[in-house]
């Protein structure tokens, strides 16, 4: 294969710079981690390519190396915080739902007041 003039972007960075961002948009439906990854591995390939002269646009495989990698977090992020989420309100719902004649809160209501705003 014949190597490809230095200042010319390669395929592999310039795939992995779309993928990062497409996985940027989309890393609050969930395949955005996904996509993140994915570009993640075609922007690394393209830096190393890069870095051995096999190529150019050393600068789209960084921006998606950056836009992967925040995909990814964002996506991680926002996992932990569902299952942080469920998890607090299948703990308090397994609580006494009948409501205190004193202040008409239930056990429910105060385990959720408790996790949720304290």
């Amino acid at each position: 294969m014949m190597p490809m003039a230095p200042g010319l972007p390669t395929g592999l960075a310039i795939t992995g710079m779309v993928l990062g961002i497409v996985g940027l948009c989309t890393s609050l439906f969930y395949v955005g981690g996904v996509i993140g990854i994915v570009g993640l591995v075609f922007s690394i390939i393209a830096l190393r390519r890069v870095k051995r002269g096999l190529g150019g646009g050393k600068g789209m495989a960084i921006a998606g190396l950056v836009t992967s990698i925040v995909s990814i977090v964002v996506n991680l992020v926002e996992v932990v915080f569902l299952v942080w989420l469920f998890s607090t309100a299948a703990h308090c719902s397994q609580q006494d739902s009948t409501p205190d004649p004193n202040t008409g809160l239930s056990q429910v209501d105060r385990c959720m007041d408790n996790s949720f705003f304290n």
